[in-house]
């Protein structure tokens, strides 16, 4: 009964987040914005929540714990903690490093540098110093110390690697020669003639197009020229190619995946890369298309549960749910004016994430999902007065639309490994 309870909360979140996002539109108010932007992130991490015992907190639950170190179960923790929910941080920063330990033979020997990147970024983000994981230094083995370069996997490698190293502010040793200098060369050397970067070489795509935007960003006033298809650039020539490109790009919709794929993932990536720019996408009119918002769009992916899907009106998805979540986290920040999502210069070897929450907002959300007598409303901001007007129908709706799923909600709560989360 507790159970159902709770998913009658996490709907009611889901169902007020959702009418938020209607009565605000593209000429809200930023307090109005922010308000559904936490309802949004409420939803995600409740939705995440559910599948475990609500009374342990979700970063100590020993099947996350059991996958520290994968991409699934890293950029949750990130999430949550970019975000400020009240967790067990530590628990989870422990079982990570444990797991660098270990496996530090195996990483070095792997192509892939961005395993080891994500490591170092959430590390830092949950507190760590990814300088020195027991005596491992993941920025040397992941950016600048590897045998093979960065450019051995790809575009993406070069991209989050600078990322990484501007993410702590870090310092690379003398011997490493000015290794910022050359990974901006190399990711402007794959910017295509119209502006977009890629990882096939031939059309523009937007996820790496965002991805390498949130990498620029800290150059964009960098004097120095720069080789691209396009003759010398420098940074901010380059990033406002790239924008445009983007604004290209974007469909009728708001979204920005490509016409023949039906997926969430680009839209969320383009919001990271705007929202890290400063970019306030519900404003500006290059990101605005028939009136619908990359915000609009990505909202369009989101699931009775709370999480969101790969495709619109599909089941929900971990790793879209959880890539949803810090998206909406970096547009938070954004209007906040609190540092971007990347920036992780106040958490690293803090001992304690740097969250966007204050902690009456944070505690508010798991409280209301731990308690699962569904009679509260969502958590945090400044409540919208339509809300109380229409929070009993929302809760009568919430709870005939979960007696309707619940049995297919039942057949969804499996292993991780069946859910091919991490």
């Amino acid at each position: 009964m507790i159970r159902y309870g709770k998913r009658i909360c996490i709907s009611i979140i889901v169902w007020l987040a959702g009418l938020a996002f209607a009565v605000s539109g593209v000429c809200a108010q930023p307090e109005e914005t922010l308000t559904a932007l936490k309802a949004a992130m409420d939803g995600i991490y409740a939705a995440r929540r559910a599948d475990y015992d609500p009374q342990e907190a979700l970063l100590s639950n020993e099947e996350i714990l059991s996958h520290a170190g994968s991409s699934g179960a890293d950029w949750m923790a990130f999430a949550a903690a970019r975000c400020g929910y009240p967790e067990d941080y530590d628990a989870y920063l422990t079982r990570l490093e444990a797991f660098v330990v270990s496996n530090i033979d195996t990483l070095r020997r792997s192509p892939m540098a961005t395993d080891l990147q994500r490591m170092a970024l959430t590390v830092a983000a949950l507190g760590g110093n990814p300088t020195n994981v027991d005596g491992i230094n993941l920025l040397q083995e992941g950016v600048y110390g590897r045998e093979k370069p960065l450019s051995a996997q790809g575009l993406n490698a070069l991209i989050f690697g600078l990322l990484t190293l501007d993410a702590v502010d870090a310092a690379s040793p003398a011997e490493a020669g000015d290794v910022r200098t050359v990974l901006i060369g190399q990711i402007l050397q794959g910017q295509l003639a119209d502006g977009g970067f890629t990882l096939n070489q031939t059309s523009s795509d937007a996820d790496i197009t965002a991805m390498a935007l949130c990498a620029l960003a800290p150059y964009r006033k960098d004097p120095r020229a720069y080789e691209t298809a396009n003759g010398m650039r420098t940074v901010g020539a380059a990033i406002e190619a790239a924008l445009n490109r983007l604004s290209a790009l974007q469909t009728d919709s708001g979204s920005f995946a490509p016409e023949a794929q039906d997926s969430m993932e680009s839209t969320a990536q383009v919001l990271i890369a705007l929202s890290t720019l400063g970019i306030d996408c519900t404003k500006d009119a290059r990101f605005i298309k028939n009136g619908e918002t990359a915000l609009d769009a990505l909202m369009g992916y989101r699931c009775d549960s709370g999480g969101f899907a790969h495709s619109r009106g599909g089941e929900e998805n971990p790793m879209a749910s959880v890539q949803a979540w810090y998206a909406l986290c970096a547009c938070y920040r954004c209007l906040k004016g609190a540092p971007p999502l990347y920036d992780l210069r106040e958490a690293a070897g803090s001992g304690a994430p740097a969250g966007v929450f204050s902690a009456a907002e944070a505690a508010d959300v798991r409280s209301k999902v731990t308690a699962g007598d569904g009679e509260e409303g969502p958590a945090g901001g400044k409540t919208i007065v339509i809300f109380a007007v229409i929070f009993a129908f929302a809760a009568a709706a919430a709870g005939t639309a979960l007696y309707l799923k619940h049995r297919k909600q039942a057949k969804k709560n499996t292993s991780y490994e069946d859910k091919e989360e991490w």
